[in-house]
C-alpha cells in the first residue's frame, strides 16, 4: 500500500506513544497553536558491532512497509521462521523492540532478515530505536529456550480458502 519510514515516541522520554508507526513519505500536516504535545521521533537501528551481518545498520534510520495481501488473516510469530502447515511466509527476520533500560515501552516488530536502512541516513539521533529482544530463562523455560540467544520471527497470512478448513494443531 505505501512505503515510509519508521517513527515512534524518544528511548527516553516517559510518556508518549508505545507502538512504532510506518510513516508515509507524503504526509498530510496541519499546524494547530498551543498546547501540550506527544513527540514523534525517526527510528534507527541500535546493534552494536557484535550483532551479526546486520551490524552495517547500527545508528541507520529504519524504513518501513505497509502492505496488502489477498489473505485474509497475518499473525507474526514470535522464536520462529517458518509458518505452521497451511499458512504462506510473508518474511521472516528478527524480533526488535526498545531497549529494556530506556525508560519507555515499544511493540515488538518482525524487523526482516534482509533490513535495509533509509539511503544517506547515517547518523546518531537517538529517537525511537530498535534492538535485537533476547531471551531470559526463568519463568521463560530454558530448553527449549537459552539465555542470551536474539529471537527470530515470521510473519505468516491465511489464504481465504483455508479459513473455514480445520486449523492444525500439531505443527
Amino acid at each position: 500500500m505505501y512505503d515510509g519510514y519508521v517513527g515512534g515516541s524518544s528511548h527516553d522520554h516517559s510518556g508518549g506513544g508505545s507502538n512504532y508507526l510506518c510513516l508515509p513519505r507524503d504526509p498530510d500536516l496541519v499546524n494547530i497553536a498551543g498546547g501540550s504535545r506527544s513527540l514523534l521521533y525517526g527510528a534507527e537501528y541500535q546493534l552494536g558491532s557484535t550483532d551479526s551481518s546486520m551490524n552495517s545498520l547500527h545508528d541507520e534510520d529504519v524504513p518501513c512497509a505497509v502492505c496488502y495481501t489477498p489473505n485474509t488473516n497475518v499473525v507474526m510469530i514470535p522464536a520462529k521462521n517458518s509458518c505452521h502447515e497451511g499458512w504462506i511466509l510473508e518474511y521472516s527476520g528478527f524480533l526488535m523492540s526498545g531497549y529494556y533500560g530506556h525508560s519507555g515501552r515499544t511493540t515488538h516488530v518482525c524487523v526482516d532478515g534482509e533490513a535495509e536502512g533509509l539511503d544517506n541516513s547515517h547518523g546518531n539521533q537517538n529517537g525511537a530505536l530498535f534492538y535485537f529482544v533476547e531471551t531470559r530463562c526463568g519463568s521463560l523455560p530454558c530448553g527449549p529456550y537459552q539465555n542470551n540467544y536474539e529471537l527470530t520471527c515470521a510473519v505468516c497470512s491465511l489464504p481465504p480458502s483455508m479459513v473455514n478448513s480445520e486449523p492444525n494443531n500439531d505443527a
